[in-house]
């Protein structure tokens, strides 16, 4: 039941975050994409806002499903 509700509730709010704004999010948030972060402050988040690494959905949802998946089964091995 653990990994159902893990991979149950990660997919909610990946979906939700694809999606656009998540419930509760303010209105007024400023949008990451329009706002350019210091890069001497935040050098790898201006690196990512610049290139969009990292930044396709699906394969962030499948390697991150893997991770979860990995995690479990680690913790059995024990």
């Amino acid at each position: 039941m653990d990994v159902i509700n893990a991979l149950a509730t990660f997919t909610v709010g990946h979906t939700l975050a694809e999606a656009g704004r998540t419930p509760g999010e303010r209105a007024d948030a400023p949008d990451l994409d329009d706002v350019a972060p210091d890069p001497e402050r935040f050098p790898l988040l201006a690196e990512v806002t610049a290139t969009r690494a990292g930044l396709d959905f699906a394969e962030r949802f499948d390697r991150t499903v893997d991770f979860i998946l990995a995690g479990y089964r680690d913790m059995r091995q024990e």
